[in-house]
């Protein structure tokens, strides 16, 4: 091939590729070809591995653009703020206060009451610290502090029992409320031992207004109600303020609880709730003054009738036995104070004795001698102290199953938990705590009782139940009701023999007698409406002065069952008594001369 024509076709192909190649640059003219003066068969090229196919370089992310952060804006700081708070017993006032979080609140605390006296807020140990010990009488403090949190807190006195008697008021902190809801309980603590019976309840909430105007309203309010509080699982009422007292717990475990509320009372949702389960305890006793009795002692009675005593107070009986007979001064149900009583006292004896009382209630006081109880010797002891939870009656005599000599049974009884007030028998009106008993023979009422003891008369021999029932003023039972009974059994005494002196000399038959006629009848119920004719061959005896006068068998007449002469005789006595088979009938009458007497005569035979 001539140099010419390969000239040719290189130019060619530069062409062709300028024309495919649009974007790119045309590039330099290539240099002229040496030229060849022999040319040289091509050589056959080996075969060659291909190169790999290069990854493409992926495209680099651009770093993204940061973004500015807004720069929130700063709450102003509120001006400081001065508040006086006064306290004493038993209030805070004011009783709310508001400050706003990060404000500078300046407390000037002055106590005007009479005993130590401080301001707390429940959850804020830090604020409590800086308050200082409490203060006396009559000192003030000024105290500076910072509240870093909003919501509603409780203030309280801390000295004592004085939040539990109301010293206590509402802190409102105002400022960015909480993301949500809240409601924490913190008096009582969670397995507190508190002081009863009355306890004081306290909560914080934030992120909710509490509104107390618009507790009930059909008009719900969004982050805006009341709450409610609940003891024992049962609603005391709704609450517009963080605190309240609930009186009168029973000793025991108790269980609070806090719900929040919308205005309707529908609780919100989810629930917000806590609660606390607590203990409460008896309040202690303070000791009272020594107390000196001088009680007196003699047939049939006790002097004074009605004691009143305290709890843990030391008492001294001076006792005396004015009487003829033994005597001892005992309470029903208290052995170990009838044990230091001693011996019996004998005729003009004195001695002192001095007790203490641990329990309060109602107490039947007594003479244990033979059966000067039956006769009326009893009284009653007042022991004032912390009352019982529940009340109670306790039937001390007759004792359960016992035999008792009649007719004439002294009933007793011991009252707990319940003051008995006699003046307000039949009163419409009634008082928790406050009533009487009902006293029932045999399924009976026999009346109202305002005292401990009665004597009930005339029982028949046999069986006889005796119950004691606790009623309000208004005679209505207690719910659930509170009894108790007993069953026992009256002896009746051997009727006393009849005299069998002999009879003084008859006088001269100038002297007329008396005669006597009348019914006979024999009964064995003190109503006497088993009365019944006595039987054929009764003996009706007349005795005068201790001397048996006459005895004549009973024959009946037409108008009569019985008739008797006493003819006159030589003695200055003049009361017959009358006795039909032994037995001494319930009349008597007076000898006269030359009388007839109707006389209707009934004996009582065992």
């Amino acid at each position: 091939m001539s140099l010419k024509r390969v000239l040719v076709i290189i130019f060619a192909l530069v062409l062709v590729v300028a024309a495919c190649t649009k974007a790119q640059p045309t590039p330099p003219p290539a240099p002229p070809p040496t030229p060849v003066v022999t040319p040289q068969p091509t050589p056959t090229p080996a075969p060659t591995t291909p190169a790999p196919t290069p990854r493409p370089t992926p495209a680099a992310t651009p770093a993204p653009t940061p973004t500015a952060t807004p720069t929130p804006t700063p709450r102003p700081t509120p001006a400081p703020l001065t508040l006086d708070v006064d306290l004493k017993e038993f209030s805070i006032n004011p009783q709310e206060i508001t400050a706003q979080v990060g404000q500078s609140v300046t407390f000037n605390l002055k106590n005007s009451g009479q005993f130590p006296h401080n301001l707390f807020v429940h959850g804020m140990q830090a604020i409590n610290d800086k308050m200082g010990a409490n203060l006396t009488t009559g000192q003030s403090r000024t105290v500076t502090v910072t509240f870093d949190q909003a919501g509603l807190f409780a203030l309280y006195c801390p000295v004592g029992p004085h939040e539990n008697r109301g010293m206590f008021g509402m802190l409102k902190v105002v400022g960015p409320p909480a993301a949500q809801p809240s409601v924490k309980v913190w008096h009582p603590a969670q397995g507190a031992n508190v002081v009863g019976p009355n306890v004081a309840v306290a909560v914080e909430i934030k992120g909710f207004e509490v509104d107390a105007s618009a507790i009930g309203s059909s008009s719900n309010k969004s982050g805006s109600g009341h709450w409610h509080l609940l003891l024992d699982g049962k609603l005391v009422g709704p609450q517009g303020k963080l605190q309240n007292i609930l009186k009168d717990l029973a000793v025991g475990s108790h269980t609070f609880k806090a719900e929040l509320h919308n205005n309707d009372h529908s609780a919100l949702t989810p629930p917000v709730e806590d609660s606390v389960t607590f203990n409460v305890t008896a309040p202690p006793i303070p000791t009272p003054a020594p107390l000196t009795l001088d009680v007196d002692l003699k047939e049939f009675q006790i002097n004074p009738q009605e004691i009143t005593v305290q709890v843990r107070q030391s008492v001294t009986f001076n006792l005396k036995n004015s009487g003829q007979f033994p005597h001892n001064l005992f309470v029903h149900g208290m052995q170990a104070i009838n044990d230091k009583m001693g011996a019996n006292l004998t005729t003009g004896q004195s001695r002192s004795v001095t007790v203490t009382f641990d329990q309060a209630g109602l107490f039947a006081l007594y003479c244990p001698v033979g059966a000067h109880e039956n006769r009326g010797m009893f009284g009653m002891l007042k022991v004032v102290g912390p009352p019982a939870a529940q009340p109670s009656v306790k039937v001390w005599f007759p004792a359960k199953d016992v035999n008792v000599v009649g007719p004439n049974v002294a009933v007793a009884v011991e009252i707990k938990g319940l003051d008995v007030d006699a003046s307000s028998i039949g009163s419409s009106t009634n008082k928790a705590g406050s009533g009487h008993w009902h006293l029932l023979l045999d399924g009976k009422l026999v009346g109202p009782q305002g005292k401990l003891q009665n004597i009930l008369k005339d029982l028949a021999a046999g069986s006889h139940t005796f119950k004691a029932e606790l009623h309000n003023n208004d005679h209505s039972a207690l719910a659930p009701p509170v009894e108790d009974s007993v069953t026992f059994t009256v002896t009746l005494p051997p009727p006393p023999p009849m005299p069998t002196g002999a009879p003084p000399a008859l006088k001269g038959s100038s002297e007329f007698p008396h005669m006597f006629y009348g019914t006979l009848r024999l009964y064995k119920k003190s109503d006497k409406s088993d009365a019944a004719p006595a039987p054929a061959g009764a003996k009706v005896s007349a005795v005068v002065g201790g001397a048996l006068w006459e005895t004549k068998e009973a024959v009946k007449g037409k108008d009569f069952d019985y008739s008797i002469t006493l003819q006159a005789r030589d003695s200055p006595e003049t009361k017959i008594d009358f006795y039909v088979d032994g037995v001494k009938a319930d009349q008597t009458a007076t000898w006269t001369k030359g009388e007839v007497t109707k006389l209707d005569i009934t004996v009582r035979i065992p």
